[in-house]
């Protein structure tokens, strides 16, 4: 046991400490003059904004000394959020074509050559990225300092607002990677980290808003924000980080600020995604994707765990909501965002790696080890862990075992189960023609891209049109499959619907597996 800890030690330590991938990567950044003439680019962009931003907020102030404090407040909150643009931008531009160019130039198959797992090598490529992220938030030190001396600002405020921006660096630098890692060029690599991470922003923006959206307000009226205790879900996007530097969450009595918390969430999370990256590179049955699926697990129960409280802080639940429906909603939305990630977890191929090969339609060993046949259960694994977790969290920790005798929270629970099922169908039937494993995803991603988001804005433009004209609503939300989890009509008839769209998924697999097989035999009567 004790050798075992210390390989794993060992192991660590060389992936983290000297990594050769990192040193290469970093020598071939700064090698010759490119850098420093791109470093001066962007200090010279920076400063010329950043004087833009001073006139402008000396020009609107009246003379007195509580408008010049203003002022520097509104300063030093246009440079947070160019230095929240920075590093949105070029952290994940850093690792988006590190790896999916690499495979291009044919040269990823000697690295793998070598003694070098691939752990160390995809930590070596977030960390040389990382430490140029820095780099840039170092250069931009300077121009920061001028808001502390000029009153906008404590040097606490800029550390901390550093912190959470190296934070949100570290989680973009590992989307680029995972998507450079699974992209076939570089290309597409780009556009889908951009993609994901636009997609995180609005998801961030509304956990913030919805568990501190008055203290922000408050903060964006009043001027300089002051310490206060709020969730940590304020500081979970970089164009909050303004606002959420000086605040703190309570954990065993002590004021831990939530700069460290986030700091810990985004090392969580870019472990997670480098699993995701390790386990796409890695061949069938590989460890990297055994330990990719069990954190999944823990992330999915930790976040439940941790969203819980957050959103029971909304003044509407203060207000007597029943807190039930707000811990069914939580677990339905975080598995109703988990469904963009279903087509990389039920799609197959018979011209893919053995992993994504057509082996069943239900087979629970294979759970954890990312074949065709495990997608299922591992997604009602997921759906139980949710919801178990947030069950656990109302029944005894927040002592309301009273409140399931409303039965919200179980309704919810049977119509995400169903909702899961019919999109995990979805995906088996795109497969059943044989399509390559690339073309299957993005078919499976489009049906998911038609059918929850394209629909939305149609539906509410229609639905505003007959409000203002008639008073009655859209006949159109009675076909939008996430009508009970957007208008909050959460009923018996939502079970109902769940069961209903569970039955009609077992059907399209069952129609999946039949059209695979016709198919199968067609090609091989034609060989």
């Amino acid at each position: 046991m004790s050798a075992m800890v210390g390989r794993w030690l060992r192991g660590t330590y060389e992936a983290y400490v000297g990594n050769p991938t990192a040193v290469r990567d970093y020598r071939a950044q700064l090698r010759g003059s490119k850098a420093m003439w791109l470093w001066a680019v962007y200090l010279f962009i920076f400063i010329s904004i950043s004087m833009i931003g001073y006139a402008t907020a000396t020009q609107s102030g009246t003379g007195s000394l509580a408008s010049i404090q203003s002022s520097m407040t509104v300063y030093y909150t246009t440079i947070a959020i160019i230095l929240a643009i920075v590093v949105s931008l070029i952290s994940p531009a850093l690792t988006a074509t590190s790896i999916v160019s690499e495979r291009l130039r044919r040269s990823l198959d000697l690295v793998f050559t070598t003694p070098m797992e691939y752990r160390s090598y995809l930590v070596g490529k977030l960390l040389s990225s990382y430490r140029y992220t820095w780099m840039l938030l170092i250069l931009s030190l300077p121009v920061t300092a001028t808001c502390v001396l000029l009153g906008g600002a404590t040097w606490v405020d800029v550390a901390y607002l550093y912190l959470l921006l190296s934070a949100h660096g570290l989680i973009f630098s590992a989307i680029g990677l995972v998507c450079s890692a699974m992209a076939p060029k570089p290309i597409s690599a780009i556009a889908w980290s951009y993609f994901i991470i636009a997609f995180y922003m609005i998801i961030t923006v509304s956990i913030g808003f919805a568990s501190a959206g008055p203290m922000i307000g408050r903060t964006i009226f009043n001027g300089t924000p002051q310490p206060a205790e709020a969730p940590f879900g304020i500081a979970l996007n970089p164009f909050m980080a303004v606002f959420a530097a000086p605040t703190y969450t309570v954990l065993f009595g002590v004021n831990v600020s939530n700069a460290f918390i986030v700091l810990l969430v985004a090392a969580l999370i870019s472990k997670l995604l480098l699993l995701g990256a390790a386990s796409s590179m890695s061949p069938y049955d590989a460890v990297d994707t055994k330990s990719l699926r069990v954190h999944g697990l823990i992330y999915m129960g930790l976040t439940a765990y941790l969203l819980a409280p957050s959103f029971s802080a909304i003044p509407g639940t203060r207000a007597g909501l029943d807190i039930w429906k707000v811990y069914g909603m939580i677990g339905a939305w975080m598995l109703i965002l988990f469904v963009w990630f279903i087509p990389h977890v039920t799609c197959h191929s018979r011209d893919a790696d053995r992993r994504f090969r057509q082996d069943g339609v239900f087979r629970f060993r294979n759970v954890l080890r990312g074949t065709a046949s495990g997608a299922l259960p591992y997604i009602i694994l997921l759906w139980a862990v949710v919801f178990g977790t947030l069950l656990i969290r109302g029944w005894w920790i927040d002592g309301r075992g009273s409140g399931l005798a409303s039965d919200v929270f179980l309704e919810c629970a049977v119509w995400t189960l169903g909702f899961l099922v019919l999109y995990w169908s979805a995906g088996r039937l795109v497969s059943s023609y044989r399509l390559q494993l690339s073309a299957a995803r993005a078919l499976h991603f489009v049906i998911v891209l038609a059918t929850i988001v394209l629909p939305w804005p149609v539906i509410v433009a229609s639905d505003a049109a007959m409000y203002f004209s008639s008073g009655a609503h859209s006949p159109f939300w009675s076909f939008y499959v996430l009508t009970p989890m957007t208008h909050g009509d959460v009923d018996a008839n939502v079970a109902v619907i769940g069961i209903g769209m569970a039955i009609v998924g077992g059907l399209v697999a069952w129609l999946a597996e039949m059209n695979y097989s016709r198919i199968s035999e067609r090609v091989e009567v034609y060989r």
